[in-house]
């Protein structure tokens, strides 16, 4: 009998074992996506995986292999898309996670995640199904800094060159070239007797044309809008960019473009060089300035000189528009949402993970890493980053930069965070504690001290706060990505688009004013031709229609985020 007893016991226990290694089995999770990640499926990532219980797959797809994953209806849990809004919604590929929310996402009913979903749920859904979820929605890149070392978009030099000069004041284009110019007769040459090259930019309609003009304080466009259709960053006021050449970030570059080429100095290999050709004369610092302060020089040289000021920076100007003070109502809609595929055999799970990319105490994990190792609250109950963590950013230790294998703290998942780093925490304080001032002064670069030296200012973001306005009156891209715009016009605007991209060369190339005029009247002619003017009118009425709907929730958000609003939107 004690043997039986004693056999009943160990089946008991061996049953028991294997009934919790069934159980603590993870759930596999398929996330599909187009494009690729380097910091998705390491650190932060990993903890959501412990936390949760899954296993996160992850599948890349390029453009033509999403769009037939999408055709054919084969999707994984959870994708990650930047698809026009209107197709998705319509393929029915999408689950209404609503009858969801209140059992396993109800992360998703407070605060700035609330207010994003009504939206959804108004604009997007006939049916008031929540089916696109948007993701690092709430206020982004306030001035007072974050992790981030540069400010990206305006007049860009090659930072060692232009502080020779004693860093001249650069307030529009004809200044910008003549400094150029100047860093160029000063530096003919590389260091291995490589020619230096005035600017530089990537090849197409959008980077030659649109995109670095619409930061000029004097043009002021949201870059992003649809096709040429950007409007004003302090009214929301929408543009036709195609026919209105005054307020056309691609015919205010083609004039810019111009002038550099009639001096000799352009580098025509911008028609034709591929990404990797680009980055390589970024990486030699061959260009006096560029469309935006890339990396790839100052990558070039920090490992080997931590100090180093060869880099590219912004020069503070009275005629730049910082990208900063952003209240992204809508996240990064379009171009990054999350679906739960209505086919998915893991629902609860999938959505179990989204409810934990808009948990508070993770997202604060996430950009300000391990409470009590990298951050703790003090005796006021503030909480701070630890000195550790700010030598650690300040060095760029790869726990704190975007890399391969890095553990991913502080670095925005466009795709997959369900806030902005400077939404506040229930304590009161932001996401990621590196935006409080005197951590974000602390932590400051050496190529960011350089700003602080040249321009006397303790904080290198004081030094352009000082002169230039910033995005928070502007709602342009999340407007337009709510606009449904029929395929008919839609394929006129793929026609114009491509007579903008044919007009490069000879636009540019252009050998004199007259030349110039003819060019740009010949384009005119042909896009007015393909009937665009009829397709903006449309387009119009219903940007006017979404943005009377939106702009009152702006105007809510950034007064409740303590800003003051530019005259031109109240």
């Amino acid at each position: 009998m004690r043997k039986l007893l004693s056999l009943s016991l160990v089946l008991m226990l061996v049953m028991s074992a294997f009934t919790v290694s069934v159980a603590e089995e993870p759930t596999v999770l398929t996330i599909y996506t187009r494009g690729s990640s380097t910091n998705i499926g390491t650190g932060v990532f990993a903890e959501a995986e412990k936390r949760l219980n899954v296993k996160l797959e992850y599948t890349y797809f390029d453009d033509d292999s999403f769009a037939a994953m999408l055709a054919g209806g084969d999707l994984g849990d959870i994708i990650l898309s930047g698809e026009d809004i209107p197709s998705m919604l319509a393929s029915g590929l999408a689950l209404d996670v609503n009858p969801y929310i209140d059992e396993h996402m109800p992360n998703l009913k407070i605060g700035a995640a609330d207010a994003a979903m009504n939206v959804c749920r108004e604009l997007m859904s006939p049916d008031g199904g929540l089916y696109l979820i948007p993701t690092v929605v709430g206020l982004h890149l306030p001035i007072v800094g974050g992790l981030d070392p540069r400010v990206y978009r305006g007049y860009v030099v090659r930072w060692d060159y232009y502080k020779e000069l004693g860093c001249p004041e650069i307030n529009n284009d004809d200044d910008y070239i003549a400094v150029l110019q100047q860093m160029l007769e000063n530096h003919p040459t590389n260091e291995d007797g490589t020619p230096n090259l005035l600017y530089g930019c990537r090849s197409g309609a959008f980077n030659m044309g649109a995109y670095r003009a619409a930061f000029k304080g004097d043009v002021a466009l949201n870059p992003w809008g649809n096709y040429q259709y950007n409007s004003n960053i302090y009214t929301n006021e929408v543009y036709d960019g195609y026919l209105d050449v005054e307020h056309s970030g691609y015919w205010n570059n083609m004039v810019f473009l111009n002038k550099i080429y009639r001096l000799g100095l352009l580098d025509e290999d911008c028609f034709t060089m591929t990404s990797d050709e680009y980055r390589a004369k970024l990486s030699a610092g061959r260009y006096m300035g560029v469309m935006d302060a890339n990396d790839a020089l100052y990558q070039a040289h920090v490992e080997e000189d931590p100090n180093t000021d060869i880099t590219y920076m912004v020069v503070p100007s009275k005629n730049m528009v910082n990208y900063a003070n952003i209240n992204l109502i809508l996240g990064n809609m379009p171009y990054n949402y999350m679906m739960i595929s209505k086919n998915s055999k893991n629902i609860e799970a999938a959505c179990s993970f989204i409810n934990l990319m808009y948990d508070l105490d993770f997202m604060r994990f996430a950009y300000s890493g391990e409470q009590g190792v990298d951050w703790d609250y003090d005796e006021d109950g503030v909480p701070h980053m630890t000195e550790t963590a700010i030598q650690e950013i300040a060095r760029q230790d790869p726990k704190w930069a975007n890399g391969e294998g890095n553990g991913g703290h502080g670095i925005r998942v466009n795709n997959l965070f369900g806030y902005n780093p400077a939404v506040l925490h229930t304590d009161g304080y932001p996401l990621m504690l590196t935006m409080q001032r005197e951590t974000a002064i602390a932590a400051q670069q050496p190529r960011m001290l350089e700003i602080c030296k040249a321009y006397n200012v303790e904080y290198y973001a004081d030094a352009y706060a000082a002169v230039e306005k910033d995005f928070r009156n502007d709602m342009g891209d999340t407007i337009a990505s709510l606009i449904n715009t029929p395929l008919d016009d839609r394929r006129i605007l793929e026609a114009c688009q491509d007579v903008l991209e044919a007009g490069l060369a000879p636009m540019i190339m252009s050998e004199s004013d007259e030349e110039f005029a003819a060019n740009q009247a010949e384009i005119l002619a042909e896009i007015e031709a393909l009937g665009e003017a009829e397709v903006f009118e449309r387009y119009k009425v219903e940007f006017d229609r979404v943005k009377d709907i939106m702009i009152p929730q702006q105007i809510a958000a950034q007064h409740a985020n303590g800003l003051e609003l530019y005259p031109g939107l109240e």
